[in-house]
């Protein structure tokens, strides 16, 4: 009878130190994301190097070019997510990505770049959530765009 009670006792110290050794909080990870674009070498048929050659595919591009930086090159725009649009800035021969989200601008499902005040720097024509026609107004320079949305 007292081996019962001593294996009884010996279980129940077993059972309640696995359950606060479960209970106990395990340290966690401290896990950052990062967007790189690179990966193996690629070069074209004449052997000059790619870049980004995995960006990726397009389904529904929407492109347009303009000269945002007011370098005398044109740039590169191509919507393919809703509310977004990426950024390829052509320096010398190639294009070079700069972003999939210009700006965190909200475009909706289309844009347009044009000069709507004269001024000789691309504004912004784009949709809204509710369809209508949203005016993105460039209020910073020809070299250093900055769009504000006008008034609905």
């Amino acid at each position: 009878m007292r081996q019962a009670q001593l294996l009884c006792a010996a279980l129940t110290i077993g059972v309640a130190a696995a359950v606060v050794s479960a209970l106990t909080p395990l340290p966690v990870a401290d896990w950052r994301y990062a967007v790189r674009v690179s990966g193996i070498p690629v070069s074209d048929s004449s052997g000059r190097p790619m870049y980004a050659p995995f960006l990726g595919g397009f389904d529904v591009p929407r492109p347009q070019l303009v000269d945002i930086n007011g370098d005398g090159s044109l740039d590169l725009f191509v919507q393919e997510r809703p509310g977004e649009m990426m950024f390829f800035e052509r320096v010398g021969e190639t294009w070079q990505w700069r972003s999939d989200h210009f700006q965190s601008l909200n475009i909706g499902d289309w844009f347009r770049f044009v000069d709507i005040d004269g001024d000789r720097d691309a504004d912004l024509f784009s949709e809204m959530l509710t369809g209508y026609i949203r005016v993105w107004r460039n209020e910073g320079t020809v070299t250093l765009p900055r769009f504000v949305a006008l008034g609905d």
